[in-house]
């Protein structure tokens, strides 16, 4: 990427017609990919307008950042998401400047700079939201203690923005696709709360997503779709051959086909 486009704001880089069009492409891949994207306490995904919000999650996959878009466009509809990201891989994705992705050198001090100079103009815009991954790496959602890099810290210190953690997990459960399972956190309203050093505002967050991704995991080991909201529900199916063999035993006992394993096996 030109060194001139790294320096634009990612205010001005983001289009909203590319953002509506990756939307449609990313609500079809999970259906394609998962068996279900479900939601946990979706309330606390509500914020208050004109209020600044950063969502904060831990780093388990891939899919990550494509989860982010999707919630984003399905709950957080009426703000325009932003999010940063290794300088080195936008490069290589060039298209994602468009759609909120700014980039930021890794483990350097020029990109903490850029960081927090970006960060600090986008949450001053009410009809925004910031997405982090504060973690800086993959790690298993089952990894303890959470450790944070600083810089959601030192937006925390501001005392501006409300932080709202979220819990994801891509675990398989009776289906042959996986499921993708989101558990909004209680938020954390920094407002409310007296100064606190960038330590002590560390130690704060990475336990409210610690509780939080708890949450989901106790509730994810039940293994019970109806604990959760399906925002979206995807493809079902063992294999062509198992189906058919289903549907024809359907027809002939005079039970109700279905795809789904679990209804198979109930």
């Amino acid at each position: 990427m030109p060194r001139s486009a790294q320096e634009k704001s990612p205010l001005d880089l983001f289009s909203e017609p590319r953002f509506r069009a990756f939307t449609r492409y990313v609500q079809y891949f999970f259906g394609k990919n998962f068996s279900g994207v479900r939601i946990l306490n979706r309330d606390n995904a509500a914020v208050p307008v004109g209020r600044a919000v950063i969502f904060f999650s831990n780093h388990c996959a891939w899919w990550d950042a494509i989860m982010m878009h999707l919630l984003s466009s399905r709950l957080v509809n009426d703000r325009k998401p932003f999010a940063p990201m290794d300088q080195t891989a936008l490069d290589h994705y060039r298209f994602m400047a468009r759609i909120g992705l700014f980039g930021v050198e890794q483990d350097s001090a020029r990109g903490a700079v850029r960081f927090l100079q970006v960060s600090r103009e986008i949450l001053q815009r009410p009809d925004t939201a910031l997405w982090m991954t504060p973690q800086g790496e993959f790690l298993d959602p089952r990894v303890r203690p959470v450790t944070f890099k600083p810089g959601l810290a030192h937006l925390a210190r501001d005392q501006h923005a409300l932080l709202i953690p979220i819990a994801v997990e891509y675990p398989f459960w009776e289906e042959r696709k996986p499921e993708a399972l989101i558990n909004f956190g209680r938020p954390v309203d920094p407002t409310d709360m007296k100064q606190r050093s960038t330590e002590d505002w560390n130690k704060l967050l990475e336990q409210s997503l610690a509780d939080t991704m708890d949450e989901l995991a106790g509730i994810a080991m039940q293994r019970d779709p109806d604990k959760f909201h399906t925002l979206i529900a995807g493809t079902a199916g063992v294999n062509p051959l198992f189906d058919a063999w289903q549907f024809v035993k359907a027809i002939v006992t005079g039970k109700k086909f279905s795809r789904r394993h679990r209804d198979v096996s109930s």
